[in-house]
Order: structure tokens, then sequence, then C-alpha cells
């Protein structure tokens, strides 16, 4: 879900709030490591990497990282073509507009 921050003026994305609200079946819970913002295994279970919900995180890449997931369960798998990059991309423009 997108949330406004209260204390400042920026609004802020909450990935583990906005997968287990997408998702309601999965399990998210934060990886102690790993290369990639979002990490997805098999078994439903997404684990946010911790500089995934660092202050630090740039919060575009983070949106681009769970349209990968979203469209990883419409049946599309890795690697992506560079039309399913656009697509994510194009997704997680809207997810950060909406806020």
């Amino acid at each position: 879900m997108l949330t406004e921050n209260t204390s400042a003026p920026t609004v802020t994305y909450d990935p583990h709030d906005d997968l287990t609200h997408r998702h309601p079946g999965w399990t998210v819970t934060a990886a102690a490591e790993g290369p990639a913002e979002l990490i997805l295994w098999a078994r439903r279970e997404i684990r946010l990497n911790p500089r995934a919900t660092s202050h630090g995180c740039h919060r575009r890449l983070l949106a681009h990282a769970v349209a990968h997931v979203d469209l990883h369960l419409e049946g599309r798998h890795d690697p992506f073509t560079a039309e399913e990059e656009r697509q994510a991309d194009a997704l997680s423009r809207v997810k950060l507009e909406r806020a």
C-alpha cells in the first residue's frame, strides 16, 4: 500500500503491507540477505531484503520489483523480455502515482 508519511510531506511505499494486501495467501517476511530488493520463493513466500524496507531504498525501484512479482503471479517467469520490463516499469509508475 502507498501511505503518506505524516512526519514529512513525502509519500512512502510499504512493500510488506502492499504484498500482504494484494496476495493474501502468501507469507511475507524479512530476508536476512539477498542480491535483489525482493526475493520470490516458489513456496508462495516473499522475503523482503532489509534494504527494501530501509529509509534509503529508492521507492521507484522497489515498486518496479513488486511489479515483477505481479507479472510472475500472472504466469510469467524469468528471464523477462524487454516488453515485460517495460510493462513492469509502467506498473511501478502507476503504483507510485496512485499515492
